[in-house]
């Protein structure tokens, strides 16, 4: 097994994680000192968008004690176990064996990551358990959650790049042809087609690099003009 970092080392971090870490270390004593009440509260202000922005274990790692981030994780693997009704649960020994092996394959995640994950399978998302749980479950939970995450940063991504989610820029169109409408030419289709270039300018920030993007932005365009049409 590969070793994990060295612990207190001094790393800059921008602000966003400095916040994330002091978040990670509370939440990791709180596991530690098994207050139950204050985890839960803790873990209901992680979100999938704090998750992707949150510091990784690595840092973590390198900015506390190990043992602490180890036991802290294997803390929400025995929580977790003993939220099932299982006829026989993890041990310590195998919760601790399997926290490693996660903190190992997975530096690069958050201990935000860990709870969501936790939390998702807890809810029945990644599906039944049949009186089972051990290493192998908890890592097929992990590799779905990391697929969900992925699908997630993806949508944040291109909501950034396109400046509004769909909601918002069907209202800044709306608004748009109202502006183009006038008495001799009434909102009609080629007006609302006008306004969505005007408005969001999709047609000048696609290049050929970005094939993906220029098919998401031609669904998306199809898709509001269509929706627009339907509400008249």
């Amino acid at each position: 097994m590969k070793s994990l970092p060295e612990a207190n080392q001094p790393i800059n971090l921008p602000a966003q994680q400095v916040q994330s870490l002091e978040f990670t270390k509370n939440l990791l004593q709180a596991v530690e000192q098994g207050d139950t009440m204050r985890v839960v509260r803790m873990e209901q202000k992680v979100s999938m968008d704090s998750a992707i922005q949150a510091v990784s274990i690595n840092n973590v790692i390198k900015s506390t004690d190990e043992n602490l981030v180890v036991s802290g994780l294997a803390g929400l693997i025995l929580r977790t176990s003993g939220f099932f009704n299982l006829s026989k649960v993890m041990t310590e020994d195998q919760a601790i064996d399997t926290a490693y092996l996660l903190l190992e394959k997975y530096p690069y995640e958050s201990f935000e990551d860990f709870v969501i994950m936790f939390r998702n399978a807890k809810m029945g998302k990644y599906g039944e358990l049949y009186n089972r749980l051990d290493g192998q479950i908890i890592f097929k939970w992990m590799e779905e959650y990391m697929e969900e995450k992925a699908i997630h940063r993806e949508k944040t991504h291109r909501a950034v790049k396109f400046g509004t989610g769909d909601e918002i820029s069907l209202k800044t169109i709306q608004d748009k042809a109202r502006q183009l409408e006038t008495p001799e030419q009434p909102q009609n289709f080629k007006s609302v087609s006008d306004a969505l270039k005007e408005a969001i300018g999709y047609e000048n920030q696609i290049t050929d690099q970005d094939k993906n993007e220029k098919d998401y932005s031609e669904f998306r365009k199809k898709y509001l003009i269509k929706k627009m049409k339907k509400q008249k």
